[in-house]
């Protein structure tokens, strides 16, 4: 836990996006951080998706569309084209080689840096066609936006049929507008 996804729940709730309200965030002489939150009802979408209604998934398609528009209309990032963290430090993700990059000042460095580790193969367990998907929509220029940065069956939560809440925001940051996409369990959907 980290204040980087304190803030970024914060921000998620504050935009309309259903999510654990936070009560309090501390951190520990050591440095752990620890967020004290309401408890929110629901399975992870991974383990309920098959008794799904395709009316349901209608709905769940929806609700996460409209929680990725409020991502990117209600909140600018404090630099343009700085891809970082909420709090300007790296990212992490488990799906970057070291688990964590950055930042980056502009859009161009952060190009850089991704094609420099695709040509180097460090990504050897990222598929190819992946890979091609990334390298492709990292040479376009991208804006950057408030993103979740691992949007996955196991951080978006159903109850009753319907959208619950989106948890799991360590990964937060001011990310290209391609990432949630492009980075769903490693695997590309169009």
């Amino acid at each position: 836990t980290s204040l980087n996804e304190a803030l970024a729940m914060l921000m998620a709730r504050w935009a309309g996006i259903p999510v654990p309200k936070v009560k309090t965030y501390g951190q520990s002489y050591s440095g752990a951080g620890s967020i004290l939150m309401k408890p929110i009802l629901g399975q992870p979408l991974d383990e309920v998706i098959d008794t799904l209604s395709p009316e349901q998934l209608d709905s769940l398609a929806i609700g996460i569309d409209s929680a990725i528009y409020r991502m990117r209309s209600v909140f600018r990032p404090p630099a343009k084209g700085r891809v970082c963290s909420l709090t300007g430090e790296a990212i992490q993700n488990s799906f970057l080689p070291d688990e964590q990059m950055g930042p980056w000042e502009d859009f161009d460095a952060f190009r850089r840096d991704v094609f420099a580790i695709i040509e180097s193969g460090r990504w050897r367990d990222m598929n190819e066609d992946l890979l091609r998907t990334v390298q492709d929509r990292v040479a376009r220029h991208e804006n950057v936006y408030f993103t979740h940065g691992q949007l996955s069956g196991r951080n978006i939560l159903m109850r009753d049929g319907g959208l619950s809440a989106i948890v799991g925001w360590e990964h937060a940051g001011w990310l290209p507008g391609f990432w949630e996409v492009a980075f769903v369990e490693g695997t590309f959907r169009e």
